[in-house]
């Protein structure tokens, strides 16, 4: 179990240990939803940029749809997952600011979406 646990935590530790809370007023930050539900955000700061986790709390094997509107979420440059690089599209239409991420893309414990400034 540890190995698991440590080939998961490997690649992403700088993302645990290099960042620092978004600052929010209550424990999940505001204007994010996500679909399907289940899923538990966290916003953080890492080099600039902030960092979206969204934590699978029932290992849903996606698509992943999220949903982002209000003032902290305003004009990203792009958006990709971590650790891995891969880019996420942004959908900038009318409405709330979207992101999708593929069946492929979603892993059974987690997703973690930089949001470039």
């Amino acid at each position: 179990m540890l190995v698991i646990l440590g080939e998961w935590y490997g690649p992403r530790k700088r993302l645990f240990t290099q960042s620092v809370p978004a600052r929010c007023r209550r424990r999940e930050p505001p204007g994010v939803a996500v679909s399907p539900a289940g899923f538990r955000a966290i916003a953080c700061e890492h080099g600039g940029d902030l960092l979206l986790h969204l934590v699978n709390m029932r290992g849903s094997s996606g698509p992943v749809e999220v949903e982002l509107e209000g003032g902290m979420w305003k004009g990203p440059r792009s958006a990709s997952l971590e650790p891995q690089g891969t880019g996420v599209e942004i959908n900038r239409g009318p409405g709330p600011m979207g992101l999708g991420m593929p069946s492929e893309l979603v892993d059974r414990i987690d997703a973690v979406v930089r949001l470039r400034r």
